[in-house]
């Protein structure tokens, strides 16, 4: 099926918007359930703007060098949605294979910008981030892939009870990770400690500081829009209809994930790396034992 280049300009440009209001929502929710005012939804895209326009930008040696892995990660975050929306339009599965690649390669840059930072504490910070992702990361790229693969045999009729857990567990694991890819507590590695008060963030400000909190948003939708793909493509298959309803549904998955993030409590920043490998380790590998079976029966 042929996709229309402006068709997806127009909704890439949606897609770049779309998170700028639905952190306003997740602030705005927080708030009511810890029983605050909280601020107005449009308050992200106000602080964006501030920083952007009119707050000054603290350079240091390594500014220009941040600026553009931040740019970087910001681009190969748009690029994976890109390819997303083409996967939901078209069922082509090589799509969502490059998405899954380039979600990898913007959180590898956001994740390294902290190490650039000359501030021990950003480095202390930025190397928790990369601990993070090497574990979290791996689960993310496996368990969606082969989402997307077993949704894709669903399709075409491949049906079988044995295929149905496997297609579970795969679940269990792409919401696990894209949750912990989004940043949110207890995975928010980076500011656990209560003595880095601002942890990676402490040096940034200015449009550097508007570019991380911009490419970290860009990552919370692509996180979720990947999972969601293959979850409306199951249920509707393949089409514009199937974008407009994962458009539609992204504030449901996003809201489940902010409740989450204020019901969940802090973690040890040692203990979350290595509880969520275990956690990966299980379900990955009896989902993937469960699938060799079903394609030796």
């Amino acid at each position: 099926m042929g996709v229309s280049h402006l068709y997806i300009l127009v909704v890439l440009v949606i897609c770049a918007l779309i998170p700028l209001i639905l952190d306003g929502v997740e602030r705005k929710l927080r708030a009511v359930l810890q029983s605050r005012i909280g601020p107005p939804i449009t308050q992200t895209l106000y602080d964006l703007l501030k920083l952007a326009l009119v707050k000054e930008t603290k350079i240091t040696p390594t500014t220009l060098y941040a600026t553009f892995t931040l740019v970087s990660a910001v681009a190969t975050s748009l690029a994976s949605l890109y390819y997303t929306v083409i996967y939901i339009i078209s069922g082509d599965l090589s799509s969502i294979f490059y998405s899954i690649a380039l979600l990898a390669t913007s959180t590898t840059a956001h994740t390294i910008t902290p190490l650039l930072v000359p501030n021990p504490y950003s480095i202390i910070g930025g190397m928790r981030e990369v601990v993070l992702a090497i574990v979290n990361e791996a689960a993310l790229i496996l368990s969606i892939s082969l989402y997307a693969t077993i949704v894709e045999r669903l399709i075409a009729g491949g049906s079988s009870p044995v295929l149905l857990v496997a297609t579970t567990l795969v679940v269990v694991v792409a919401l696990i990770s894209s949750y912990v890819a989004s940043g949110r507590v207890p995975f928010d590695i980076a500011e656990a400690e209560a003595e880095l008060a601002s942890g990676v963030l402490i040096e940034f400000s200015g449009r550097v500081l508007a570019l991380n909190i911009y490419s970290l948003l860009l990552r919370r939708l692509a996180s979720k829009l990947l999972v969601l793909a293959p979850t409306l493509a199951l249920i509707s298959g393949h089409g514009a209809s199937t974008l407009i309803l994962s458009l539609l549904a992204l504030p449901a998955l996003w809201t489940v994930y902010a409740t989450v993030a204020v019901v969940l409590g802090r973690s040890r920043v040692d203990l979350a790396p290595l509880t969520l490998a275990k956690i990966y380790i299980v379900l990955i590998t009896i989902s993937i034992t469960v699938l060799l079976v079903v394609t030796r029966a």
